[in-house]
């Protein structure tokens, strides 16, 4: 009876410690770059590759995400040939009513499925950040917007911890 026990608990730990890295669907934290080309299909070049402060880049990403009816692009940042974020990106088209809107239902649905945000900042009107922290992947819930309604940027970022300000969060 022993064995048979043991048998069962090892695949339920093996799978609770691969989802621990999960960082959006089939993205894992720390995948290659050839790992994460063979995973996520329908990946393409990025024409616009910025490095972010920490000198990761996105030389690939995937469009037409959609998310609460409008279309995200998601963009994977690799530093050192290891997957660290995925970033998904709402069109800068989106107008604000509708940025606002789909903000609202994106923090229902991430409250719905990990709890209430482990940090909270509505700085003001134009400006709104949620951070879930789960284990050692942090999902941030961002959305920045121009009073005129002009500029909008809606995105919602899975990483992994990069800061000891993160951590005493």
């Amino acid at each position: 009876m022993r064995p048979l026990v043991l048998f069962l608990s090892v695949p339920c730990l093996l799978t609770n410690m691969a989802n621990a890295q999960a960082l959006w669907k089939e993205a894992r934290a720390g995948m290659s770059t050839k790992e994460l080309l063979k995973t996520i299909k329908g990946l393409v070049p990025n024409p616009e590759d910025s490095p972010l402060s920490d000198g990761s880049t996105s030389p690939y990403i995937l469009k037409d995400v959609m998310l609460d009816g409008e279309s995200f692009t998601a963009m994977f940042y690799i530093k050192n040939d290891k997957l660290k974020q995925v970033h998904l990106s709402a069109p800068s088209e989106i107008g604000r009513a509708s940025a606002v809107n789909t903000y609202s239902n994106l923090f229902k649905s991430l409250s719905d499925k990990y709890g209430m945000p482990k940090r909270t900042d509505v700085a003001s009107f134009t400006r709104k950040e949620m951070i879930w922290i789960l284990g050692k992947i942090d999902i941030t819930l961002l959305l920045i917007s121009s009073e005129d309604g002009k500029l909008n940027f809606l995105k919602i970022i899975y990483g992994t911890r990069l800061t000891k300000e993160r951590e005493n969060l």
